[in-house]
């Protein structure tokens, strides 16, 4: 019996367990400065800009060059299901949010606050945060 209730004190819920992967995985490439760094840098030069699965065609001049740097020094650019599909970027004013999925298959990813203040998320249903610190989170949602 004890043994039951040191499993559940000590290990994640099963439907959290995705949020540990994804911060594994991301913290594995990057530290939480050069997300900070990376989000900085979405904000300056994509301002509210949306690129919808990695699917950058719709950004010209400028706003296609510093994606393009941006997928070379950010691995996790990169990242998707196929060599077509990458993350989702989002610039909302003072939040960027990176995020994998959709609808069907749920969605995570992390979400950084420019000016480095607390950053909460703003969905509803509230998704399952992991925070970092105060200005970046990672999440999974239905």
């Amino acid at each position: 019996m004890a043994w039951i209730a040191l499993q559940v004190y000590v290990l994640p819920r099963p439907d959290s367990l995705v949020i540990y992967g994804i911060r594994d995985h991301v913290m594995k490439v990057c530290t939480l400065e050069e997300l900070r760094q990376f989000a900085s840098q979405v904000h300056q030069n994509l301002p509210n800009t949306g690129i919808e699965h990695g699917d950058s065609s719709a950004l010209i001049g400028q706003q296609a060059v510093a994606y393009q740097k941006l997928k070379e020094t950010y691995p996790f650019l990169k990242w998707g299901l196929n060599i077509w599909d990458g993350p989702s970027v989002h610039d909302w004013g003072n939040t960027v949010g990176v995020e994998w999925g959709g609808p069907w298959l749920g969605h995570r990813g992390f979400c950084v606050s420019i000016n480095g203040q607390k950053n909460d998320p703003d969905y509803n249903p509230k998704p399952r945060i992991l925070r970092m610190s105060n200005d970046i989170y990672f999440y999974h949602g239905e």
